[in-house]
């Protein structure tokens, strides 16, 4: 196998913390995957924007790309207004010629093993699979359950002729009609979807997953990032618009979260003790925030002691 490059999407939000969150992220990245990440795009998602370059530290191997999420502060930032910009990133991503894939990641994802080789060796078994990720499953669970739909009702709501939604920045409603432009855009889009055999609202978690460049290519190519605020009114999030984008351009997602794969990604909190994570042989964990017995700082601090551990030896 050829030397293995890829890139990574990141969006930093406003809040105070998300810097630090990201200083870390990338100390993380630099330690286990310093040859093979070629390209760190950052999604500026402050308003005013911030002086992220000095800010961030720098890629070991690659350079750093800041882009403004487009949204302005228009939209959730969450939601539809964080779909816009990793809409944007992967939009960047698809125009690089150097790498195999790319990886979304969160300021709450962190690295603790390499990990590009298995997503890698993935993609070449497996040409069918353009997505990698927590799909059908989890490192908690072994399949599917109803409840991991939230965004099921809402998808449904999304293909009506007409309707209304009352948005969260505005006491107005805002009427749904496939007249307009993006109303059309977005049904057919679900549409293409499902008839490619997604269930609705089943998406690869956010936390962490990579898309093929040729599958990124084939999006650009067919237009897929030409709105990139084609979502941005809407609730629906990043990982649910890109897993049925992908889909309705005929990729297949999959999961890549057993023992010994790359993604130990789950929406909320750890899915074991971080030194279980290690011996588990995950690469991309999520979420690093406080979440029940889990505390932030601490799992940082564990993490950030082992690389110094394993740099020291």
């Amino acid at each position: 196998m050829s030397e293995i490059k890829f890139a990574v999407v990141l969006s930093i939000g406003p809040g105070e913390a998300e810097i630090p969150r990201a200083q870390d992220l990338i100390e993380s990245l630099n330690r286990y995957e310093p040859r093979a990440v070629q390209a760190l795009i950052v999604i500026e998602d402050a308003v005013p924007s911030r002086d992220l370059s000095h800010a961030l530290p720098p890629l070991k191997g690659g350079e750093t790309i800041i882009l403004p999420n487009p949204r302005q502060g228009r939209g959730d930032g969450i939601q539809g207004g964080l779909s816009s910009g990793i809409l944007t990133g992967f939009s960047c991503a698809a125009t690089l010629t150097n790498v195999d894939f790319a990886i979304k990641l969160d300021t709450d994802s962190l690295v603790i093993a390499p990990f590009a080789d298995r997503i890698q060796d993935s993609f070449l078994r497996h040409p069918e699979i353009a997505m990698w990720g927590c799909f059908r499953k989890s490192p908690v669970r072994v399949h599917d359950l109803p409840e991991d739909f939230p965004t099921a009702p809402a998808l449904r709501k999304h293909l009506r002729v007409f309707t209304l939604w009352r948005l969260l920045e505005s006491p107005w409603l805002r009427l749904q009609c496939i007249l307009r432009r993006r109303d059309r855009i977005r049904r057919e889009l679900i549409l293409k979807s499902l008839k490619n055999g997604l269930i609705l609202g089943q998406h690869c978690q956010g936390g962490g997953y990579a898309i093929r460049q040729e599958m990124l290519q084939t999006l650009h190519q067919q237009g897929a990032f030409s709105d990139l605020l084609l979502w941005n009114e809407t609730s629906c999030s990043e990982d649910v618009v890109m897993t049925l984008t992908v889909a309705a351009f005929g990729g297949q997602p999959g999961d890549l979260n057993d023992d010994g794969d790359p993604f130990g990604v789950v929406y909320r909190g750890l899915a074991d003790a971080p030194q279980r994570l290690v011996e588990r042989g995950f690469g991309i964990i999520h979420s690093v925030k406080d979440f029940e017995s889990f505390e932030e700082k601490a799992i940082r601090a564990f993490f950030r002691q082992r690389r110094q551990a394993t740099d020291a030896t």
